[in-house]
């Protein structure tokens, strides 16, 4: 498959062009064929090795993906972790979530950090017809 990897960290001109193989996903994993690959600040850390953890290469960045499940056919928005600049990518299935219907895959990939489960503690009642959700919290304890 094509992929974009790294062998060298570095500037932008490190991100290649490459013909790796199809990732196998372990334990807990699912294949996603890839439509969309987010790309955000935390990727340019992986490229230059400079993030909270240290890579080894050669490696292919890309935390979120969107895309089609390989083993259900679903639509689906995951966190990869590393692999989404790739035309398939592993993501743990607990972090994989359906795309609904008349949401598009860029929009899913988009919103998937708003709605991540560490960020995101559900809704909050806001009388008897609505509710809000909870986008972020602060972990501190000022109490």
């Amino acid at each position: 498959m094509r992929a974009i990897q790294i062998k060298d960290f570095g500037g932008p001109e490190v991100l290649q062009l490459a013909d790796v193989p199809v990732p196998e996903p372990g334990e807990g994993e699912v294949l996603i064929r890839v439509s969309r690959a987010g790309m955000n600040y935390a990727d340019t850390h992986q490229r230059t090795n400079d993030y909270l953890a240290n890579y080894e290469l050669p490696l292919v960045p890309g935390g979120e993906v969107a895309g089609v499940r390989e083993d259900t056919g679903e639509r689906v928005v995951a966190m990869s972790g590393l692999g989404g600049y790739a035309e398939y990518a592993t993501a743990p299935a607990a972090l994989t979530f359906p795309i609904p219907d008349g949401v598009d895959d860029a929009a899913a990939l988009a919103l998937l950090k708003a709605t991540e489960p560490k960020l995101s503690s559900g809704t909050i009642p806001f009388g008897p017809e609505g509710a809000s959700s909870i986008h972020s919290a602060d972990e501190t304890d000022d109490a």
